[in-house]
């Protein structure tokens, strides 16, 4: 394992096919029974040794029989197409778990690894309407909830939960969440939507 200290935070993107709320958050089974989900992260602020990370993006796909955290996930990561070589073999470090930190537990959870690929990753962070996008791959909406006995759109926060990649932020609906990615795909609009922060280190 690296021993190069490294640190990334900044915007965090979630759609999956768990109903409004997601029990896998909760340390509960998924309400489908099985879990398959996109999640986009743009990095504000990134170091991996003297390597800056800031301003690009990372994307990770992945399919599990179950809850994520009892294994089998077929999973697929896509870096920004905007990163130098040197960044992408710094973030390649870091999502394949060699350089420590929390992302180290995920190889273990993984039975089907289908790589590492680049794209054109885009977040829209600002208003209540979150985007996230790579141009025919992953195409994200997420939009408040609402509250059904008014109609009216209603933030609902979560803090603390047992999610490793984004324990706090705002529960919402993904009004469109497709992936077309070659090895992974579905269509879970109008399911579980998720953004917040994240902020990571090692090793």
């Amino acid at each position: 394992m690296s021993d190069v200290q490294w640190s990334l935070s900044g915007d965090y993107l979630e759609a999956c096919s768990c109903d409004a709320g997601c029990p896998c958050k909760f340390g509960a089974s998924p309400t489908k029974g099985y879990c398959q989900g996109v999640i986009g992260f743009r990095i504000a602020e990134g170091i991996y040794g003297d390597v800056d990370l800031s301003g690009i993006g990372l994307a990770l796909m992945m399919m599990a029989p179950g809850a994520p955290w009892e294994g089998g996930l077929t999973v697929t990561a896509y870096l920004d197409e905007r990163a130098t070589d040197e960044q992408q073999q710094a973030l390649g470090e870091i999502v394949s778990g060699n350089a420590g930190g929390f992302w180290a537990v995920l190889p273990s959870l993984i039975a089907d690894n289908k790589g590492v690929k680049t794209g054109a990753l885009r977040m829209e962070t600002s208003g209540k309407r979150r985007t996230f996008s790579i141009p025919g791959v992953v195409d994200v909406v997420n939009e408040p909830l609402v509250n059904p006995m008014t109609g009216e759109e209603q933030e609902v926060t979560v803090a603390n939960t047992t999610d490793p990649f984004c324990p706090s932020g705002r529960a919402g609906r993904s009004v469109k969440a497709t992936v077309t990615d070659p090895d992974i795909s579905f269509d879970h609009s109008g399911q579980q939507g998720y953004i917040g922060t994240f902020s990571w280190g090692g090793p």
